[in-house]
């Protein structure tokens, strides 16, 4: 479900906080929401081609490299690539509830 007023998911038009606060026309809550999507894939974008090049650089052995050291430094990149998701993840969230704290802060006004 996406709302038609902002353009943002998980709520309809009749219960988008933008629309409700008054303080923003249409299409500067879709601006809003489009801008913040957009910043949030570009991260994540930068954060898979980051990935992407520790896996290639943890593919390529060296002679004399063991397959146990092979091992750990692929299973160290993929750590590195979940604590980048979980980051992105708790920056997401945070966001989300700034946003959310601001609108009901501007609503009850």
């Amino acid at each position: 479900m996406h709302c038609s007023f902002c353009s943002d998911a998980n709520h309809n038009n009749s219960g988008c906080r933008f629309k409700k606060m008054s303080c923003f026309t249409s299409e500067e809550a879709k601006e809003l929401v489009a801008t913040t999507r957009a910043t949030l894939q570009a991260e994540a974008e930068q954060e898979a081609i980051n990935a992407a090049s520790l896996v290639a650089e943890g593919t390529t052995q060296e002679e004399g490299s063991s397959n146990n050291d092979h091992v750990n430094q692929v299973t160290f990149v993929a750590n590195q690539i979940l604590q980048n998701i979980y980051f992105n993840a708790l920056k997401y969230a945070t966001f989300l509830n700034c946003r959310n704290s601001m609108l009901q802060m501007l609503v009850s006004q």
